[in-house]
């Protein structure tokens, strides 16, 4: 998914959770790149595979699995900023916004 995408995807999950603010823009536009990141060189090592074979015949690790491994560790990092990691979200403060209702106005006493 691309990462206007999982920016919107993730907004609306923070949104659900009542966490989400206008001044976290960045930072969660930040985390849907590395997600991106993540999906991008996890096809790349799927099609290529995690290692090759060099011209001296030396067996070598893909510069893609290092770039995924620190893609993912930044991003289980950001989740984690936003309480979107199930050990996160013990720690978070998360309210959901009861919906008005419209017959309150007769729950007051006269």
């Amino acid at each position: 998914m691309p990462a206007d995408g999982l920016y919107a995807h993730l907004s609306a999950i923070l949104d659900g959770m009542g966490l989400a603010k206008p001044v976290d823009a960045m930072a969660l536009a930040l985390l849907a790149s590395r997600l991106e990141e993540v999906e991008i060189l996890t096809a790349i090592i799927e099609d290529q595979g995690r290692t090759y074979q060099s011209d001296t015949g030396l067996w070598k690790a893909r510069t893609e699995v290092a770039q995924r491994s620190e893609a993912m560790r930044h991003a289980h990092a950001l989740l984690t900023e936003f309480g979107l990691t199930a050990a996160a979200r013990s720690k978070v403060a998360a309210s959901i916004p009861e919906a008005e209702n419209p017959f309150a106005q007769f729950d007051k006493p006269s």
